[in-house]
Parts: C-alpha cells; sequence; structure tokens
C-alpha cells in the first residue's frame, strides 16, 4: 500500500515544480530582495503569507510554476529578463493571494504590504506600455481583482452555478496578464497572441482542479464552490463528505469541466517538445483516470478516488 508521501511525490504539478525547483527559488530569492529595499519587514511578511498558502495546499503554488509553463513555449527572451518580470509577477500574484486569503500577519503589517506589492506590480504595466497588450492587460488585471472579490461573495451562497464559474474564470485571468508581458518581449507576435490564447484556454480547469483540492477545507470554512453547489447535510469526516459529493453528481460535473479546459489548451501545444506538453499530458491522463473511478463509483473505492484527488490536485 503506498504512504501519504510516495502519493504526494506522483503528484503532477509537484514533478513539474521540480524539474523548474531551482528556477523557481531563484525567483522568489529575487522578490524577497526587491521587497527588502523598501524594508526588511516587508519581505519577510510575504515569504510568511507565501510559505501559509504552501502548507495549506496539497501541491506547489501556481503562481511560482505558471511563468515556467509559458517560458517553455517562447523563444528569444533572456533568461535575467525572465526573472525579472517573473519575480513581478509573484508580487503581483501575492496581491491576489491577499483578497483571497487572510493571513496571521501583524496587522500593522498587512497594509504596509499592499504599496510595495503594487509598485513591484506596476513595474509588469512599464513592459507593456505602447504595445498592442497595454488594453488587454489592464482589463485582465481588473478581471483577476473583481473576479476574486465576487468569488468571495458567491462562494457564501448556494446556486448561482453559471456566476460561480464565470468568476473562477475571471480571478485567474491574472495569469493571462502575465501571458500579455511575455507576448509584449517577442519579436515574434503570432507566438504572442498564441500564448495569451493558450492562458485562456485552461484557466477555468486549473480553477476547478484547486476546488477539488480543497473541497474538505471549502466545506469546513462554509465555501459553497461550483463543486459543494448541492444540497448538503452535515458531514462528520471527509469520507462521508467526498461519498456526498460524487453521489450528488457535481464531481462528474467539474470534471468534465477540467478535462474540456485542459484539453484546449493541450491541443494548441501537443506538437511542441517541452516539459509543459508533458505536465499537461499527465495531467489529463489522471484527471481521466479519476473520472472513471467515479462514473464506476462504489464505496470500495472511496480511498482509490481520494489517492487520486491527491496526484491530481493543483493550488492556484
Amino acid at each position: 500500500m503506498e504512504t501519504l508521501a510516495q502519493i504526494h511525490n506522483r503528484n503532477v504539478a509537484l514533478l513539474f515544480y521540480k524539474d523548474k525547483e531551482e528556477a523557481i527559488k531563484e525567483i522568489r530569492k529575487t522578490l524577497f530582495a526587491n521587497l527588502t529595499k523598501y524594508h526588511p519587514a516587508i519581505a519577510i511578511a510575504v515569504e510568511k503569507l507565501l510559505d501559509e498558502r504552501i502548507k495549506k495546499s496539497a501541491s506547489p503554488l501556481m503562481g511560482e510554476l505558471y511563468p515556467h509553463i509559458v517560458y517553455d513555449l517562447v523563444s528569444g527572451i533572456p533568461a535575467k529578463d525572465f526573472k525579472e518580470v517573473s519575480a513581478q509577477w509573484l508580487a503581483a500574484y501575492v496581491l491576489t493571494v491577499m483578497i483571497d486569503d487572510v493571513y496571521d500577519i501583524d496587522s500593522h503589517l498587512k497594509g504596509a504590504l499592499i504599496a510595495p506589492l503594487h509598485l513591484e506590480t506596476s513595474k509588469l504595466y512599464k513592459k507593456v506600455v505602447g504595445t498592442r497588450y497595454s488594453d488587454m492587460f489592464d482589463e485582465l488585471v481588473f478581471s483577476a481583482i473583481q473576479g476574486q472579490i465576487n468569488d468571495s461573495v458567491l462562494q457564501k451562497q448556494m446556486g448561482n452555478h453559471e456566476q460561480k464559474l464565470v468568476s473562477a474564470g475571471n480571478k485567474n485571468k491574472i495569469l493571462t496578464a502575465f501571458s500579455c508581458v511575455i507576448a509584449s518581449m517577442l519579436s515574434n507576435q503570432p507566438k504572442g497572441d498564441f500564448v495569451i490564447n493558450f492562458t485562456n484556454n485552461f484557466l477555468l480547469g486549473f480553477q476547478m482542479l484547486d476546488d477539488i483540492s480543497d473541497f474538505e477545507s471549502d466545506y469546513s470554512e462554509g465555501n459553497k464552490t461550483y463543486l459543494l453547489s448541492f444540497e448538503q447535510k452535515k458531514f462528520q469526516n471527509r469520507k462521508t463528505l467526498l461519498e456526498g459529493i460524487i453521489l450528488s453528481g457535481t464531481f462528474n460535473k467539474t470534471l468534465d469541466i477540467v478535462l474540456t479546459s485542459l484539453n484546449k489548451g493541450f491541443e494548441m501545444i501537443q506538437n511542441e517538445n517541452v516539459l509543459t506538453v508533458s505536465y499537461f499530458h499527465q495531467l489529463i491522463v489522471e484527471t481521466k483516470n479519476l473520472k472513471k473511478l467515479i462514473s464506476s463509483y462504489t464505496p470500495s473505492k472511496l480511498d482509490e478516488i481520494d489517492k487520486q484527488i491527491k496526484i491530481i490536485c493543483q493550488s492556484t
């Protein structure tokens, strides 16, 4: 029987992270160095916030993986420039996290974090000013912030299924905003447009995978995500909750959305010979495996289903 550690090591996002780990840590260090210039306490607080997010998640953060997913698909951007914009992007990601979650940060620092993070994020905007992506970048950042706020409100309400899907997709448009920055740095315009369209295709799928990953904590916090939008009784533990979600039919519907979204993204890149292609392919394979288990559900399969959830879980 597999241990929890062995199952965790099979997580698709973790396998991608391990290949990019050194570069991801360098980008973190760059952000912390930039924030230290404002005040060391700012860098320490942001590091704590990210660490708390990672502890809460069962997989690496998409905020740190995503730049490498895109960078895999382009050429012509020097590594130094990529590291610089990725650190600025990480600041933007932290800003959206602060909207989405509240962490145990000293109260006087919560407000103090916003200004330096915003200043770092604004450096991304300077990259797109004067390019064809400038207005799009503005709209995407606005949609991401609005999506985070709307999502927080809708998660406390039953129903509103379609609105929840719209907000779930919108709040991850911050990813597409980064793609606009990358596109503006490329001399090849069709390739830049390609990267943006690719990102748009998989946004909703990754958010739904995040909701699957967090189903237990979302339930305990009273968050009625699309996955949990069904009439609920009081569930005593993770197993009975998972069974309730499966029997409600929302799990199968959620996985259909995930597979449609991921397949659209994969179809655009399947002929590329890069690690991102393997990442998407494996994620689709493992998600299909989960769907098969749920489609033929019996109580004896519950443990196997829970293991499979840990393999596909993503953290946006």
